[in-house]
């Protein structure tokens, strides 16, 4: 997985954005990407965000929230 680059790194790359990569062994068995992140890499759940792309022709298509919460595609709102 070193060395990997995808589609959020080429666009931050592109766009001059300062990042940093933080890999881990991932668990293909978890049932939280965000929360089994903040577990290997050792920090509080709460900084690490999730981002979904909900609509591309939305006003505002995407949605980023701490991984402590979950979201309802029901009823399109972050629950704690």
């Amino acid at each position: 997985m070193a060395g990997r680059r995808t589609p959020a790194i080429v666009v931050a790359e592109r766009a001059g954005i300062w990042f940093a990569v933080h890999e881990y062994h991932h668990d293909p068995g978890t049932s939280s990407y965000g929360l089994e992140a903040a577990r290997e890499l050792g920090v509080d759940a709460a900084r690490v965000f999730k981002t979904l792309i909900v609509d591309s022709t939305a006003p505002s298509p995407t949605s980023s929230f701490p991984s402590t919460r979950s979201w309802s595609s029901r009823r399109r709102i972050c629950s704690p």
